[in-house]
């Protein structure tokens, strides 16, 4: 009775260890900026490093080939992006930080100076920031907020883009939404969470 007993207290401690185990592979508000991968679907990784408070750093790759790589602000609004050898800049022509930190129910507004290959035009960013809610990838819970990303080039008229769903901690656009013609929705989003 007493190998049995000591048998089942062992298998529990064995339990105990492995649940604080998969925790501590999530980021936390601690852990965050030591730098992270997500997949989706095991087809691209995408390495977050988290280069100070507001500027995010990510590069996209396909086995051993980088796709493409960015700096956002706050991982929300790209500022630099580089694809295929073609380099984007996006100029913020008023100060970012003022837009954070985020609150449900709000509407934002970012206006960029966004220049490839030498040709200049201004793009506006429409944020309609919705409801806080959670969103699982793996084992990893994180609050996030939905947020309907629409964009006005030059004079035009505002156009949406997509729905994104984003981690505040992460600071990461961790799936989007997209409207089909037929009005039915894809979500392209990352199922895999790890450290670099």
């Amino acid at each position: 009775m007493k190998i049995i007993a000591a048998g089942f207290s062992g298998a529990l401690a064995l339990v105990a260890a492995a649940i604080p185990c998969a925790a501590q592979n999530c980021p936390t508000a601690e852990t965050v900026t030591r730098g992270f991968t997500v997949e989706q679907r095991g087809a691209t990784q995408l390495e977050v490093q988290h280069v100070d408070e507001t500027l995010v750093q990510t590069t996209l790759r396909s086995g051993k080939n980088v796709l493409m790589q960015s700096v956002l602000f706050q991982g929300l609004f790209e500022l630099d992006h580089l694809e295929g050898g073609r380099r984007t800049t996006f100029r913020p022509t008023a100060y970012l930080a003022i837009l954070f930190p985020l609150r449900a129910n709000s509407q934002l507004s970012a206006e960029f100076e966004v220049d490839r290959a030498g040709q200049t035009r201004i793009v506006k960013h429409l944020l309609a920031v919705k409801d806080a809610a959670r969103f699982d990838i793996g084992p990893c819970t994180f609050d996030i907020f939905n947020i309907d990303r629409s964009q006005v080039a030059g004079d035009g008229a505002p156009k949406f883009v997509h729905r994104e769903l984003y981690a505040p901690l992460l600071k990461l656009v961790v799936a989007k939404e997209y409207k089909n013609a037929d009005g039915s929705v894809t979500r392209r989003q990352y199922n895999r969470i790890y450290w670099r």
